[in-house]
């Protein structure tokens, strides 16, 4: 979670899983005083808890640690910004693979440097990223100087023909479906799951990802009125397998449902068995 200074050592501390599952509050009490820098996601990624990282924000810098986001989990399904100095985030460092929910293809991420680390000294020394990279013409003609801004953190064969054009409409197709649109429709879906496990006795988090949700039925005790044949209550099934096209197809016929409406969700094995909600 954070590197903590104490002298010229350095030290990885890391924030446990809550048994409240507040992710906010379980950073908020680890960033003390010998915090330099606060690695975090905006969603963790095993339980979907999600954090309040502008209040997580505000808090690093009092102690003025530094901020680094990595957004691979949620930039594209959940709403994100840089923000103003009101009401953003103002991380210092941000990463995000394309791969995931912004639905570009491997091998692509993307790297946002706040104004203040701008001059910095890039890891990966490469010609594309030096200032006279786009003249053809000088490129003989060597220089110790960066490119402005954060292009000077760019890899090597930043210029891949291949895969930027993919990432670039996979990001503007995102941005005309609207990300909060897709959050709220996500989140419906997340939400339908929830309550079909709470009547199964799975406990809810208090706070968590629109798109990801996980239920833990380890010691979980039997509830009063649960049927003892998971099948028999609405919308759950008890099922040895992934559900397939055919399964699908079946269920469209036999409760009128969309394709769209079929959405499975794997749970936590229990007792070696697996349920699957059907939302």
């Amino acid at each position: 979670m954070a590197a903590a200074r104490r002298g010229n050592r350095r030290r990885l501390k890391i924030v446990a899983w809550p048994e409240d599952n507040d992710w906010t509050a379980a950073v908020l009490d680890s960033l003390t005083a010998d915090v330099a820098i606060a690695a975090l996601p905006q969603v963790q990624w095993a339980s979907g808890g999600r954090l309040d990282l502008v209040r997580i924000g505000e808090a690093c810098r009092k102690i003025g640690a530094a901020l680094v986001l990595d957004l691979t989990q949620s930039l594209g399904a959940l709403p994100f910004s840089v923000g103003n100095v009101q009401n953003g985030v103002q991380p210092d460092f941000a990463v995000a693979a394309s791969y995931k929910w912004l639905l570009g293809p491997y091998s692509v991420g993307f790297l946002y440097v706040a104004p203040k680390w701008q001059n910095g000294i890039p890891l990966e020394e490469n010609w594309i990223q030096r200032a006279n990279a786009r003249d053809f013409s000088s490129l003989i003609l060597y220089t110790e100087s960066y490119d402005k801004g954060a292009r000077r953190f760019d890899m090597g064969e930043r210029s891949n023909f291949a895969l930027l054009p993919a990432a670039v409409r996979a990001m503007k197709q995102l941005l005309e479906w609207d990300v909060a649109e897709i959050s709220r429709t996500a989140g419906g879906f997340s939400l339908r799951l929830a309550q079909a496990a709470a009547e199964l006795g799975f406990p809810r988090p208090p706070s968590r990802c629109a798109r990801l949700t996980t239920f833990v039925c380890e010691g979980r005790k039997r509830s009063e009125g649960t049927s003892r044949n998971p099948s028999r209550r609405k919308g759950v099934r008890q099922h040895p397998r992934k559900l397939d096209s055919s399964d699908a197809a079946r269920l469209q016929h036999d409760r009128g449902l969309r394709a769209a409406d079929c959405v499975p969700a794997k749970v936590r094995h229990c007792k070696d068995r697996r349920l699957e909600i059907i939302a």
